[in-house]
């Protein structure tokens, strides 16, 4: 079977067409679904946001929201932060330049800072996903809960933050 040109033509534009509409009508909002939870009202509370910003809020509680409903209190056990932890395998991370061929890299010009938080909750086990945090002096914000592992009380949860931040020009 041959096809003609004006058949691969017609074909081809059909198919570029269909390409260029087909990915906007996908990634349309579904109707019906209301997950307002990332909003920028919501996420703006999170700029500049550090591990200093939740040490001083140790000991008070968080309410845990799930669309819009009521799920769990919890209460901010602790703060984790790595940059202010004891600085390990140091050694490990040196790099032998002696043994370098080519080129040296210069170094990411962003930094990743990152500390979790760890909750206690009160109430039933939460399952792992994004909850809405209500807290009194911080606002609502989004966060991801991970339940603890086993053998641990199925109601602490952690927090992690990983973090850009611009470093220093060297």
């Amino acid at each position: 079977m041959t096809i003609s040109r004006r058949h691969f033509l017609e074909t081809a534009s059909l198919t570029v067409i269909a390409g260029a509409v087909m990915p906007g009508a996908l990634a349309q909002k579904p109707q019906g679904i209301n997950d307002d939870r990332f909003n920028l009202d919501q996420l703006s509370i999170l700029k500049g946001v550090s591990a200093l910003t939740f040490k001083s809020l140790i000991g008070e509680t968080f309410d845990a929201v799930q669309e819009g409903e009521f799920k769990d209190r919890l209460t901010l056990l602790e703060v984790n932060d790595p940059a202010t932890a004891p600085e390990a395998g140091k050694e490990a991370q040196k790099v032998d330049k002696a043994r370098l061929v080519g080129r040296i890299p210069k170094p990411w010009q962003q930094a990743v800072m990152s500390f979790s938080l760890r909750f206690q909750g009160t109430g039933v086990a939460l399952q792992q996903e994004t909850y809405t945090m209500e807290h009194a002096s911080l606002g609502s914000f989004p966060l991801f809960l991970v339940p603890a592992g086993p053998g641990v009380d199925k109601r602490t949860y952690t927090a992690t933050f990983s973090l850009m931040v611009p470093s220093a020009k060297r």
